[in-house]
């Protein structure tokens, strides 16, 4: 952040550290961040994760809100000052990462938590509600036909609508409360998936996709919403490759989480992200300056 924003006034880092194991607790006198230790871990589902932002914006105290996942890195040069100025510009309330549509159970067309950024001036900190509702009976019942479904060969493909977007995840209150308001605006960033790839021109599934609605598509339909082009075909590091998360805005590349890839069973991914940081700090993005 410090070496793709010199000139930009360093902002404050509010940090949530529910980490269980006291070898990867930060210190609390950490002069990087301001920690707020977690109290209790017998939540699941995503719910200490958002109790944990709850917990960080009584600390706000700033008109720009940027909620930002550890393992998220936004790589465009200079966005401390760009964002905030754009989403004036634009006379946004939010900005930032969808959730990449290979997840089609989530909601799309909307900022994520991975990665979002909030004019607190349009919309007020006490109004973010970032509870997920994963087992509200809805969404549930979907989950569990799914589930059974899943065990027959080929059949359980057929019904993937029975999901889309019904997945309650962290954040999908904020979409649900200000997602089709026409008093509040909001901009997405492109997440790096090809949907050519995914139902190749005339197959069956591309068929199937043009005349599916879409509300119960599982590929999105909305135009320009993702792109195929990524971080290689911008002669950025191919961070796609390790299975992280690619997000591109106006071509360019932006931001790129690795998600559940850093799983234990993924092997260790710090020698991989350790260089694709240190080439994007100091030899493409430098140059993009």
């Amino acid at each position: 952040m410090a070496r793709l924003n010199p000139e930009a006034e360093r902002p404050e880092w509010l940090v949530f550290d529910n980490n269980v194991d006291g070898g990867e607790k930060l210190p609390p006198d950490d002069p990087r961040f301001t920690i707020v230790p977690a109290g209790r871990r017998d939540f699941d589902m995503g719910y200490d994760h958002a109790l944990g932002i709850s917990a960080l914006l009584s600390g706000v105290r700033t008109r720009f809100l940027l909620v930002l996942d550890p393992d998220c890195f936004v790589v465009l040069p200079d966005w401390v000052r760009r964002i905030p100025a754009h989403m004036i510009e634009r006379q946004l309330a939010f900005f930032g990462t969808p959730i990449n549509p290979r997840r089609h159970n989530s909601y799309r067309y909307f900022p994520y938590m991975v990665c979002l950024f909030v004019d607190l001036a349009r919309v007020p900190p006490q109004e973010l509600c970032f509870l997920p509702g994963v087992w509200e009976w809805r969404t549930n019942a979907a989950y569990r036909a799914r589930k059974a479904l899943a065990g027959i060969p080929r059949v359980g493909a057929l019904f993937q609508w029975l999901l889309t977007e019904q997945w309650r995840t962290n954040g999908w209150r904020i979409k649900v409360r200000f997602g089709s308001r026409d008093d509040i605006a909001f901009e997405c960033v492109q997440p790096v998936w090809d949907i050519a790839q995914a139902i190749p021109r005339g197959s069956v599934k591309r068929l199937l996709h043009l005349v599916t609605p879409a509300s119960v598509s599982p590929i999105p339909k909305k135009p320009g919403y993702c792109t195929p082009r990524g971080f290689a075909d911008a002669g950025a590091p191919n961070v796609g490759a390790f299975g992280w998360e690619e997000f591109m805005w106006r071509d360019r590349p932006f931001a790129f989480h690795v998600g559940s890839v850093h799983s234990p069973s993924a092997g260790d991914y710090y020698p991989a992200l350790a260089r694709a940081c240190e080439e994007i700090a100091c030899d493409f993005f430098a140059r993009s300056l």
